[in-house]
This record gives C-alpha cells, sequence and structure tokens, in this order.
C-alpha cells in the first residue's frame, strides 16, 4: 500500500487505526460538515466482503495521529518504509502540525513512526532525504530513482514468500518412489527441479520421484507468489541407496535340499521353505518331512533394502510298494501297489524279467518256490526294492475236466511248442474265444506257432472223445 502526503495518511490509518481510535467527533470541516461515518463505512455494499490484508506500506511524507494505533499485534505486525525530507514543513518529519497551523491536529511523522515500530519489532525502514522538503521529487524527478533504490529491495524482502521447507524421505532404495512436499501456499506455484530422477506423479506443491541410480541427488524448488514474486530455493538431498539381488540354487535328494546363495551385495538372509521353516543361514539345507511341492523363499537385505527370490521345490520319498499275486493255473499274476514310480522292473525268481509296467504276469515250468522281486524307480531317481515268496505248484497237465492229462512245453513258448499227446486234435484260442490255430490228428508233436502274437491263449487237447484244456503263453 503507498502514496505520497495525503495518501500515505489514508494508509497509515488502514492499516493500522481501529473503530475504538476514531475520535468521538467526525464531522468533517465548515467547507464538508456531514458526519464521516464509521471506519469502514461506505456505500459499497460489497464493504469488508473482501478486505485485502496489506503486506507492507511505503509511507511517502505521511504521519499518523497517533503512535499508538501501530500495536503489538499480529494484524499491525506490517513492515513499513518510510522516505520523508528532513526540512518538511507541511508535513512534520517528527511531529507538528501540517503546514505549521495549530488548525490542524498535532501528528506524528517518519521518525515517531520509526522509533515505535523498532519499539515493537516491527520491521521497518526508514531513509530520510536530508536537506528536502515535501513532495520533492515533484521538482527533482531523479529522487524517484532514489526513492525506488530503497524501495525494491524492501519490498522484495516483504513481498518475497517465507523460506520452503522440503519434507519428504532422505533415503530410500533404488527404483523405489518417494513422494516430496512442501506447503501449498495460496495463489503460489512451485518449480522443482532435480537430476537423474524420473516423475511418477506430481502436483503444485508435491512431486513423486523415482532413481535407478545409486548416490546422492539434489532435489530444489523455488516458488512463485501470487505477485511473481520468486522466493528462495530450497535444496533438499536424497541418498538412493542400491538394492541387493536375490538368487539361490537348490539340490535335491529325496525329501532333502540344499539351498546355494547366488545373492549379490546381501549383507542378510532369511530362507522360507514352504513348510513352516525358516532360517536366516545364506545356504542352509532342510529336510522336508512329507514329500510334495514347495515354495522356497529367499529375502536378502544390504541394511536397508531388500529383494526376493522364489523357486519351486519338488521333493520325493523312495519308492515304497507292496507285492499283491494270484496264480491262475500255470500262470502268475503279480501287482504293484501303489503304482507310482516311473520304471518296474520284475524278476521271477527263474531268470526271467519282466519291465512292462506295474503289473506282469509269468508261467512257471515246474513246482518251486520262486522270490519274485521288484525293483522300481521314480521321478526323483531313487529306487526302491520288494520281494515276495511264491509257492508255485505245477499243474500236472493241463486238464480242467475229464481224466486224461497232457503235457506241453515249454509254457510260455515262443515259434513252436510241443504236445506230449498223440492222435490228438489241438485248437488254440485268443482271449476273446476266436479259434486262432487248429491241428486235427497231431502226429508231430511240434505245433508251430510263430504266426501267433505274444498273448495268453486258450489251448485244448482232444483224443479218444475227451476234451483238456489249459493255457499257453506265448512271448
Amino acid at each position: 500500500l503507498t502514496g505520497s502526503s495525503a495518501g500515505c495518511f489514508g494508509g497509515l490509518y488502514s492499516t493500522f487505526e481501529e473503530q475504538s481510535d476514531v475520535p468521538s467527533s467526525i464531522h468533517g470541516i465548515f467547507a464538508e460538515p456531514s458526519d464521516l461515518g464509521c471506519l469502514d463505512c461506505a456505500d459499497n455494499t460489497d464493504n469488508n466482503s473482501r478486505m485485502p490484508k496489506v503486506r507492507g506500506l511505503i509511507n511517502h511524507w505521511g504521519a499518523i495521529f497517533d503512535t499508538a494505533y501501530i500495536r503489538p499485534t499480529a494484524k499491525d505486525n506490517v513492515p513499513v518504509i518510510s522516505i520523508a525530507g528532513d526540512q518538511d514543513v507541511l508535513v512534520p518529519y517528527t511531529a507538528g502540525n501540517p503546514f505549521g497551523y495549530p488548525l490542524f491536529p498535532w501528528v506524528y511523522g517518519s521518525v515517531p513512526i520509526h522509533d515505535r515500530m523498532d519499539h515493537l519489532g516491527i520491521k521497518n525502514e526508514l531513509h530520510p532525504l536530508y536537506g528536502e522538503g515535501h513532495e520533492p521529487w515533484l521538482l527533482s524527478p531523479d529522487l524517484v530513482d532514489t526513492c525506488f533504490k530503497y524501495e525494491r529491495p524492501f519490498l522484495y524482502s516483504v513481498l518475497k514468500p517465507l523460506p520452503l521447507t522440503i519434507t519428504g524421505r532422505a533415503s530410500l532404495c533404488a527404483d523405489d518412489t518417494a513422494t516430496f512436499t512442501v506447503p501449498q501456499r495460496s495463489g503460489s506455484h512451485y518449480c522443482w527441479d532435480f537430476a537423474g530422477g524420473t516423475v511418477a506423479g506430481s502436483s503444485n506443491n508435491a512431486v513423486t520421484l523415482r532413481w535407478s541410480t545409486a548416490g546422492m541427488h539434489l532435489i530444489t524448488i523455488r516458488e512463485m507468489t501470487m505477485n511473481d514474486v520468486n522466493g528462495d530455493p530450497d535444496s533438499f538431498y536424497v541418498n538412493v541407496i542400491s538394492r541387493p539381488l536375490a538368487g539361490f540354487g537348490d539340490s535335491v535328494l529325496h525329501t532333502s535340499v540344499h539351498f546355494s546363495d547366488s545373492s549379490v551385495g546381501a549383507t542378510s538372509w532369511t530362507y522360507a521353505f514352504g513348510d513352516g521353516g525358516h532360517t536366516a543361514s545364506p545356504a542352509p539345507s532342510h529336510t522336508y518331512s512329507v514329500a510334495g511341492t514347495y515354495t522356497a523363499s529367499l529375502i536378502v537385505s544390504n541394511g536397508y533394502c531388500a529383494d526376493t527370490a522364489s523357486r519351486t521345490i519338488v521333493t520325493d520319498t523312495c519308492p515304497q510298494v507292496h507285492i499283491h499275486y494270484t496264480v491262475s493255473h500255470d500262470t502268475l499274476y503279480v501287482t504293484a501297489e501303489p503304482a507310482n514310480a516311473v520304471t518296474y522292473v520284475w524278476t521271477f525268481g527263474d531268470g526271467a524279467t519282466d519291465s512292462g509296467g506295474a503289473t506282469a504276469y509269468h508261467v512257471y515250468s515246474h513246482t518251486q518256490h520262486y522270490l519274485v522281486g521288484l525293483t522300481l524307480t521314480n521321478a526323483k531317481a531313487c529306487t526302491g526294492f520288494v520281494s515276495q515268496i511264491v509257492d508255485y505248484q505245477q499243474p500236472d497237465g493241463l486238464a480242467e475236466a475229464g481224466e486224461r492229462r497232457y503235457r506241453i512245453y515249454p509254457n510260455p513258448a515262443r515259434d513252436e511248442v510241443i504236445v506230449d499227446c498223440s492222435d490228438c486234435a489241438v485248437a488254440i484260442y485268443d482271449c476273446l474265444g476266436r479259434l486262432v490255430l487248429s491241428k486235427y490228428e497231431l502226429n508231430d508233436p511240434i505245433v508251430d506257432i510263430s504266426a501267433l502274437d505274444a498273448g495268453i491263449y486258450d489251448i485244448s487237447i482232444t483224443a479218444a472223445g475227451q476234451m483238456t484244456r489249459g493255457r499257453l503263453v506265448i512271448r
């Protein structure tokens, strides 16, 4: 707020005078005798709706009725710069009647205003123009530059925004985001400056940044007020810390697992094995109580930043099975339970083997106790072995009905089989009951079976009107 002479009277009163300071008689002079009304009264219906707050006052040759109007309150804490001629006889430089006439009330000029504000600790300056009178710039325009020389820095110090303080994280991990803010002041805009970072989000008084490179990074901000006055920049340093890199391998042996560390930049390790177990060892071993699939996780830290890696761990126990068997005629049928292995190798105690799967069959050629064994391997290359003694009684011939019995051999057979019978009729049927080979009036005991596929067949031998049935295994 400023003016010159009477304009600065008005500026001082508008800034500091209260209604309680108004004299009891507020009628004008004889030429303007009407009541002046209350301090803030006016015909403007918008009066007091948007009263601006005075931020500073430039006093050119002004004065005030009473320096006591300047009070030690927040409202009156308004900076003032006073410029006055020390030889001014119209408006007193110190105190007196304007124009030197007692008709006018006693007023206090720039010196007592300066003294009062100094006493109250209110920012102010007094710049006397020595040897000059009232409004000397009217005759000496160069004094305008003199006034401007004093007023410009004073105005800047008054209008310049208060110092800013950036708040935010002083340390963060690389590639993390952090938000930095300053107080939002009405009408102000803020200019952020930062090096090496990328913006993840922003508003007028806040910015969210991310750095990928470790080191000290500088953020600065400058405020521009609604009056286009720039404030001093504020600086804030952010220490960006490199992340460790988590990594590990595993070596599985059945249900025991050894973990090997391949992390980079780590100073602490925390494993979670996926079964509730934990350890802080960098390269632990762990045994799972139950075979299965687990997710093992490793969290590494360098004291500030952390990283996580996970792996799927598949454990398996060595296979454990039971052998179930039945004997039908001359054939042994075996089954492994449970059947969860990858490979099965059966041994039947007579030198014969079978690797067909969880089930197998075998035809023995004579009565004996046989040790049937099974070696099986699971997906983790773990092997198991189980055995069972089988008491096999070779049937005396092949008959299931009738009195006559005949012997065929070898059984199992390949390409040919010998039927110990003369003048017999031989018929061979597949598993669907279809006749696949027949011989009538068998004179040669050797029967050619090379045209038949491997499998189990029924064989019937008829002699003298009596049929005898049996089982033939072809390999």
